[in-house]
């Protein structure tokens, strides 16, 4: 056993105060998720850094609470007064034992009722719970299952998927590894000039790069999928499109390799082609108009597709007729979606943002591809639901321009 330093003394009793309070408000609030995986975080670094030191018992003791938080994190046991009580006990003989380790307390607690306790409440849980099958706590067998779901799905030539109570594992692991990382490399630095130590930090350093690298892998195979999957065939379906209008039109794509949460990029899919029909139908121009107005008969379209400062910027700009922002504050006007007063402050992307309205078109006729009035509200629609804004820039004669902006934090959410 090493010599508890002040310093980590304090960090390590500081993760224990930390459980110690959420114990109590997890009594209170028992199905709050962040809240348990905050204690089991906090239990899983303790359980490290004591054992760098060489303190068994309370390796021991703090390693039967995780188990038994985790049994409860997988509905297997349920939270009690009994098993609150035991659990508060157990923190408590943590703390008396690291103050001994600390020199601030003479007397030892023996640890053998401590995890008999502890054993009673894994053995007998109080409420019968069904147990769904679920992955192990551990990092490396979280990986493992995650991996070979992967390679079940792959040989089914089917989109692979990962269920919500895995993912979201995933994410309580990782975060117990990011934050206890933090507490065991202070340590660490602090005790390197004993050669045990030295060794140990080498070897930690090694398998926290190491087990980096594997959730890196795993989460971007799980869930990130190219934008290519849904822009592929993109300029086959305007040419389509635009064939029996009489127009032709060309798409020029940015930026499909970018990878981003597959649930955002399927929900792309619905307002870019919306998008895409009116952009064809409504801005779209002739090869004799376009020629009379100077340009090159064929109507450009550019999608663009870029990531930073994690957010999303996904962009659809043509090069045809433009927005009429007189049509649009005039149908704003008839449908009584604005007074005259409103409309006369408003700068033109702002009143271009009408034609989002459920039933909006200033279409004088239908075709094929768009005018009933339906489609841009889904566009609008779609975007909500994944967090996001949109901006809309248009000039007579020269184009339109329909910017998405879409944070990547609802990857996790959804």
């Amino acid at each position: 056993m090493f010599e508890l330093d002040e310093d980590s003394y304090k960090d390590i009793n500081g993760l224990v105060e930390e459980v110690e309070r959420d114990l109590i408000e997890l009594e209170r609030f028992k199905d709050d998720k962040s809240l348990m995986d905050r204690i089991l975080r906090n239990l899983h670094t303790f359980k490290g850094a004591v054992g760098m030191f060489g303190l068994n018992e309370l390796q021991d003791v703090s390693h039967k609470m995780e188990d038994f938080l985790k049994g409860v994190d997988k509905k297997e046991y349920s939270v009690t007064s009994t098993s609150i009580g035991v659990l508060l006990s157990s923190s408590n003989f943590l703390s008396s034992m690291l103050n001994h380790a600390a020199g601030k307390r003479d007397d030892i607690i023996a640890s053998t009722t401590i995890l008999d306790d502890l054993g009673k409440i894994i053995a007998s849980p109080e409420e019968e719970v069904r147990v769904e099958p679920q992955i192990s706590g551990d990092m490396e067998d979280v990986l493992q299952e995650v991996m070979d779901d992967l390679k079940s799905t792959r040989k089914e030539d089917e989109a692979i998927t990962i269920e919500a109570d895995v993912f979201q594992r995933i994410l309580a692991e990782n975060s117990r590894h990011n934050e206890g990382m933090a507490v065991i490399t202070r340590i660490l630095e602090k005790n390197s000039h004993h050669p045990s130590i030295a060794k140990l930090k080498k070897l930690y350093e090694a398998k926290v790069i190491g087990t980096a690298d594997k959730l890196s892998t795993v989460i971007n195979e799980a869930c990130l999928e190219s934008f290519d999957s849904i822009l592929s065939d993109i300029p086959a379906q305007a040419a389509k499109m635009a064939r029996p209008l009489g127009k032709s039109v060309e798409v020029i794509i940015y930026g499909n390799d970018e990878k981003v949460d597959r649930y955002i990029v399927r929900k792309i899919r619905e307002p870019l082609i919306h998008i895409l029909r009116n952009s064809i139908d409504h801005g779209g121009q002739t090869p004799e108009e376009r020629t009379a107005l100077g340009k090159m008969e064929k109507n450009t379209i550019t999608i663009m597709v870029m990531l930073e400062d994690e957010k999303m910027l996904f962009s659809i700009e043509d090069d045809g007729k433009g927005i009429a922002a007189e049509k649009i504050k005039e149908k704003a006007l008839e449908k009584g979606l604005a007074t005259e007063e409103e409309i006369a402050k408003m700068p033109d992307n702002e009143i271009f943002q009408f034609i989002f309205h459920p039933g909006f078109s200033t279409a004088t006729q239908t075709t094929s591809l768009s005018g009933r009035g339906v489609g841009m509200d889904v566009v609008k629609t779609n975007i909500d639901k994944l967090g996001g804004t949109m901006e809309i820039d248009s000039t007579p004669n020269c184009g339109t321009s329909i910017k998405f902006i879409i944070p990547l934090y609802k990857s996790k959410g959804e």
